[in-house]
């Protein structure tokens, strides 16, 4: 791939977030029903403040399984990029630090995207073409045109 692109391109920005007063059992939720494993974490003005994987819930809710906030178990020291990073470096953070996603901020730390490995497979599946007498079934498994009517 050799597309020059921004981290804006990639980016998700229709997020599910909790407010760091907010209980934690909200981030389990939205682990759980929105199937997704980054929860940004804001407080008031929507600053980014933290965040929770399925790893700070566990570890929370071991130490102390009622009542708590998600400033109790989110992790504080989050790396982030920002939209205007190139895609390439943001890749190289999460490379290198063995991240699942990095949260996307403006200048002011105001919460703006996120960016996950599921979004750059979905963009290497797309630069990935396959010949046109190829296709996926749901498993994703590959197929030939002429296996399928085998």
């Amino acid at each position: 791939m050799s597309i020059k692109m921004y981290v804006k391109d990639m980016m998700t920005t229709d997020l599910f977030v909790v407010n760091e007063s907010d209980k934690v059992e909200s981030a389990s939720t939205i682990l759980n029903f929105r199937n997704v494993r980054h929860v940004p974490v804001v407080n008031n003005d929507n600053k980014l403040v933290g965040l929770i994987t399925p790893r700070e819930l566990f570890g929370g809710l071991i130490k102390e399984p009622n009542g708590f906030l998600a400033k109790d178990v989110m992790k504080t020291e989050v790396i982030t990029v920002q939209p205007g990073t190139p895609l390439i470096g943001a890749l190289d953070v999460m490379i290198v630090n063995k991240f699942g996603c990095l949260p996307v901020v403006d200048n002011n730390r105001k919460l703006v995207g996120i960016i996950s490995e599921i979004d750059l497979l979905k963009l290497l599946y797309k630069e990935s073409k396959l010949p046109d007498d190829w296709y996926l079934d749901k498993r994703g498994i590959s197929y030939k045109e002429t296996d399928k009517k085998k």
